[in-house]
């Protein structure tokens, strides 16, 4: 009798040892180890091609097996600065009657522009002039902006 009630502690042991392991089995799947890969009684991860460089698989996953919503931040490349246009300069062929001065002043309205006087002195240096009252009819006159007449 006691070899029978031997051999049923043994076999319940048993039995109870394979149900612990079967259980073990089919959670883990579900649960993410802390544990290094490789370690015993892990399964083991397999990388199929050139690997990614995304987080792992599993990263951010409960230890109930439930996925954890992750919110994801992307970043948009950076844009390229985008190029100033060149400043428009005015070409005007003089005709009868037209003064440097007069086409000055009717270009160049900005409210923060220098005295007209010094206006049409660089106006008439940006274009050799010998002095702004040396014009001829037919000639052609670069009017250029502000910036390219008195840079900083």
């Amino acid at each position: 009798m006691r070899v029978l009630l031997g051999w049923l502690v043994l076999c319940g042991f048993v039995a109870a040892l394979a149900w612990f392991s079967a259980e073990k089995l089919e959670g883990s799947s579900e649960q993410v180890s802390d544990e290094s890969p490789g370690a015993p009684g892990l399964p083991a991860r397999v990388v199929i091609g050139i690997p990614s460089g995304a987080e792992p698989l599993g990263v951010g996953l409960k230890r109930s097996g439930r996925a954890e919503r992750r919110d994801v931040v992307v970043t948009p490349a950076p844009t390229p600065p985008v190029a100033q246009p060149a400043p428009k300069i005015f070409k005007l062929e003089v005709r009868a009657g037209s003064t440097l001065s007069t086409m000055c002043q009717e270009l160049y309205t900005q409210e923060d522009r220098p005295p007209l006087t010094e206006v049409v002195e660089a106006v008439a240096r940006w274009n050799q002039l010998k002095s702004p009252d040396s014009l001829v009819i037919g000639q052609g006159l670069e009017l250029p902006p502000l910036e390219l007449l008195f840079p900083e």
